[in-house]
């Protein structure tokens, strides 16, 4: 049997008997795999040797780089930026955090995250044998500023679904206390300069385009949860009550609606437990309060921002003085395990005069701490203004009635269901937390949701300026479910109803309730919360009575004084909806009439040529 040999190919053949001409290793087989081994491999070290003497230049990589003449590389060189020095490089650079620093978050991260009224005295001992561990003065600094920043950004970030403000706000403050009450000024100090200065850095006295950003869930700073953590924290001894007092008269400098729901939340928290500390001083603040309002009043300017609801909270402030207001417990946990630790010497004493430097507060705060004389003149400083103790003045009637039902009165309220919403509207703390105590009542109910869009509705037309509260609390409602939207919707159609007639163009003929209508309706179908098909219903230029035009021409203004033309916009995209063709073609002819009648603008041009070509004819 006849076997053909095998062919190789001319380069492994050519290798082969290269390596039967060199001398192979002794005692081993193969010689010739060998060597290529060893040829790869001295090539590798060479390659090595090279990029350690002679690094490459990025510039000019492979053959190239021999090709270059001396003028080239020049100027090649001469666009390498300059050489910077040590120290500005580290300036400039960015240090990353070290790897424990990291890990050392992580952990406390956790710890804040599982965070409940059961386990707040198993955490704070774990954070305490976590600070227990470092043995360095800077990674116990580090440890508790992680602590504050971490603790400050849960209470921010908390998800306003489920609550106004975060749940757990009361546990937060015990640990704080407990840290507080071991020895630990560095993080209580440290915790309180920071949440001090967030409350005092937060806007008091926004205007009417910024008072729907102040209440959005997605703002940086939750207000009301850093306040109600200071109030916890003075009710656990934490922080004197001098300086709740003190920062009553800071929201009372220049009142306006937000900084009378700041009050409020103060006034319920610990309304009790101030009025026990010290009641000559809480006298004295609730009638500096009372003479601020009565000096804004008078002033031309800042009267325009009382509204009816502002009234409302400024009364329940003064019956906090009266003895007429009564606390409600809001289920504030009592804390076992700080019960022997607490003394009221312990308490931070100081101005807010000290959060320019922390330093200086720290300094300051902790040298005070045991001081009584420093301790009577911070006193004598908060109480500026000192009114006289009447005993005639303690006599209080409980027949009176309060300001929301004299309110309540004058709207002719004529159930009950409705002065339930009214009063939940006026004596809530913020729009989140009206939203969610309406939302509580309402519940699934047709009658009760279409009640409520009637209340925001006439709360917002009864205002005497036009108060941007009622836009913001139908934009959460509407939010939370299309129910809202659809209500709202009817409610403004049976409104609009009710304008049509001849018995109600006396009530509408003032104008305010109008401009205030014109501007809540503009806003909600400008930002897309209702429909512009809810105009489907009005009717044509012909029939429109003098109220209906009137609040048309307001929202049409308020449409062309805004910085973008949305009104545009917002006809473009329903251009192809059927149901909005009616209102078009009296939008037309509307316009028309009102361009005769004003100057010429270049938006409503812009309209009436968009009408035209829409072909509303067809």
């Amino acid at each position: 049997m006849s076997h053909k040999a095998l062919v190789l190919p001319l380069a492994i053949r050519k290798q082969l008997q290269q390596q039967d001409n060199t001398p192979t290793k002794k005692g081993t087989s193969g010689g010739g795999l060998w060597t290529l081994r060893q040829r790869r491999k001295q090539r590798k070290q060479k390659k090595l040797i090279k990029k350690k003497n002679h690094p490459k230049d990025n510039s000019l990589t492979g053959k190239k780089k021999n090709k270059v003449s001396n003028d080239t590389f020049q100027r090649v060189t001469s666009q390498v930026p300059s050489r910077r020095p040590p120290k500005q490089r580290e300036e400039n650079a960015v240090q990353p955090q070290p790897p424990k620093t990291l890990a050392l978050q992580r952990k406390i991260r956790a710890l804040w995250n599982r965070l409940s009224e059961g386990n707040a005295e198993t955490i704070a001992k774990s954070l305490e044998t976590m600070l227990d561990a470092l043995s360095d003065k800077a990674e116990k600094e580090s440890f508790y500023s992680s602590l504050v920043h971490l603790l400050l950004e849960s209470l921010n970030s908390h998800s306003s679904l489920v609550s106004s403000v975060h749940p757990y706000i009361a546990s937060f403050a015990a640990v704080v206390a407990f840290f507080h009450f071991r020895g630990h000024l560095a993080f209580s100090v440290r915790l309180v300069y920071s949440l001090f200065q967030q409350i005092l850095a937060a806007p008091t006295n926004p205007t009417v385009d910024e008072t729907d950003n102040n209440n959005n869930s997605n703002s940086s700073v939750d207000m009301f949860s850093l306040l109600i953590l200071a109030m916890e924290l003075y009710k656990l001894r934490v922080i004197h009550c001098q300086v709740i007092y003190e920062l009553i008269r800071y929201f009372a400098g220049n009142l306006s609606e937000m900084s009378a729901q700041c009050l409020l939340v103060i006034i319920r928290r610990c309304g009790a437990e101030l009025r026990r500390d010290d009641p000559r001083a809480l006298k004295d603040i609730i009638e500096y309060i009372r003479e601020k309002a009565e000096y804004q009043r008078k002033n031309q300017h800042m009267s325009k921002v009382f509204s009816t609801r502002l009234d409302i909270m400024l009364e329940l402030i003064y019956d906090w003085k009266d003895n007429k207001l009564v606390f409600k417990e809001d289920g504030s946990l009592s804390f076992a395990w700080l019960s022997n630790a607490s003394n009221s010497d312990d308490a931070l004493l100081f101005s807010l005069e000290l959060l320019q430097d922390w330093p200086t507060f720290y300094s300051q705060v902790v040298s005070k701490r045991n001081n009584n004389n420093d301790e009577e003149e911070i006193k004598d400083t908060l109480k500026k203004t000192v009114v006289r103790d009447d005993p005639q003045e303690r006599m209080t009637t409980k027949k009176d009635i309060s300001s929301v039902d004299k309110v309540v009165g004058s709207l002719r309220l004529n159930t009950d269901t409705r002065r339930n919403i009214f009063r939940m509207m006026m004596t809530s703390e913020d729009v989140m937390d009206a939203e969610h105590r309406l939302v509580e009542y309402g519940g699934k109910r047709k009658s009760l949701i279409r009640e409520i869009a009637n209340m925001v509705i006439l709360g917002c037309c009864h205002e005497r300026p036009f108060n941007p509260f009622y836009v913001a609390l139908t934009k959460r409602l509407c939010l939370y479910s299309t129910r809202y939207t659809i209500a709202f919707q009817f409610s403004l159609w049976q409104l609009w109803k009710r304008m049509e007639t001849d018995g109600e163009e006396e009530e509408w003929s003032s104008g305010g309730k109008v401009r205030n209508l014109s501007n809540y309706v503009g806003e909600l179908v400008l930002e897309r919360v209702v429909p512009i098909s809810c105009f489907r219903v009005l009717p044509n230029v012909a029939q429109l009575t003098p109220t209906l035009r009137m609040l048309l021409y307001f929202i049409l203004e308020k449409a062309k004084s805004r910085p973008h033309d949305d009104w545009l916009r917002l006809l473009e995209e329903n251009a192809s909806n059927e149901k909005c063709r009616a209102f078009y073609f009296t939008l037309y002819f509307l316009l028309q009439e009102w361009k005769e009648e004003k100057e010429p603008h270049a938006r409503v041009d812009g309209w009436l040529h968009f009408l035209q070509s829409c072909n509303l004819g067809t």
